[in-house]
């Protein structure tokens, strides 16, 4: 702290009586702390000390300050590190779902052998219930005019499916094995990542076929904020289905033929919860042992 002013100290009986009446000398006086020489009387020496102590004062609050300074910039460090520690986790979890994207290329001809499809009449009977759910919502309304969109559309088979009850879907996948695939059983399919991808153009019903299940639960929200955004207004809805564990959150890394899967859990109270925390209304669900499915406005 810098003091604007000097400070004098002056026994003004030292002064001889000319030099006391002297006009010279009373600017000397201006800013002095005058200390009587009678000692019955200190109260402005006094004085000086009270003075003395806040200057003291104000040194050890100037260094407080100083501390504080430290200990702000000490946080605003920490605030960054947060930053790119979330900047980092946030790289991270991308990695996992492209590594699944990754595996699902390298898989995908024992992927072809061992999945079943809807030609050999053996529809996974979780989904089936799901898909025909969706079938039930739309009623007697002609299904070929409803845009629709499934996002992760894999070999096909939910698609397909649908097909036959006269919806016309728009498929993609985030895997280019799978887009290929479709696209020679005469498929019109297309690649797309809903964490990286925007959609094109809104639609009457977006398909997620547990695709929340291969997303960290971080991008859950934002990718239902997304798809939300891009549903037709007052009539768009959102067909979701999760596969969910009894035991809560989780994450669980599967291997297959010797390739990485990383898939992520709630419980079934949990998804009801999150559910909660967005924008969507329930209008339908289905359950079986192993998974959820909905319609959402």
């Amino acid at each position: 702290m810098k003091i604007g002013k000097l400070v004098l100290v002056i026994n003004i009986f030292s002064l001889s009586g000319s030099e006391k009446n002297n006009p010279s000398h009373l600017f000397l006086l201006k800013d002095a702390v005058i200390i009587p020489s009678s000692s019955s009387d200190y109260e402005d020496y006094e004085d000086f000390e009270f003075i003395d102590k806040d200057v003291s004062k104000s040194h050890h609050l100037e260094e407080d300050f100083e501390f504080i300074d430290e200990d702000i910039s000490k946080s605003h460090h920490l605030e960054e590190d947060f930053e790119f520690i979330d900047e980092d986790i946030s790289k991270s979890h991308h990695l996992k779902n492209d590594s699944n994207i990754t595996s699902y290329n390298k898989s995908i001809e024992t992927w072809i052998k061992e999945k079943p499809t809807i030609l050999q009449k053996n529809q996974e009977p979780d989904f089936k219930i799901w898909l025909e759910m969706i079938e039930k919502y739309y009623g007697g309304r002609k299904k070929e005019k409803i845009s629709i969109i499934e996002v992760g559309s894999g070999s096909g088979e939910n698609a397909d499916f649908l097909e036959t009850k006269g919806f016309q879907i728009e498929r993609t996948d985030a895997a280019e094995k799978f887009v290929e695939l479709q696209k020679t059983k005469g498929s019109n399919a297309q690649v797309f990542n809903v964490l990286k991808n925007e959609f094109k153009q809104c639609y009457g019903m977006i398909i997620l076929p547990c695709i929340l299940n291969e997303i960290p639960q971080k991008h859950w929200k934002p990718v239902l904020e997304k798809v939300k955004n891009y549903l037709v207004k007052n009539d768009g809805a959102l067909a979701l289905s999760l596969r969910y564990s009894p035991t809560g959150s989780s994450e669980e890394m599967v291997t297959k033929n010797g390739n990485d899967f990383n898939f992520y859990y709630k419980s079934r109270e949990e998804i009801f919860d999150f559910l909660k925390e967005t924008n969507f209304t329930i209008c339908m669900q289905c359950e079986t042992e192993k998974l959820i499915g909905f319609v959402l406005r």
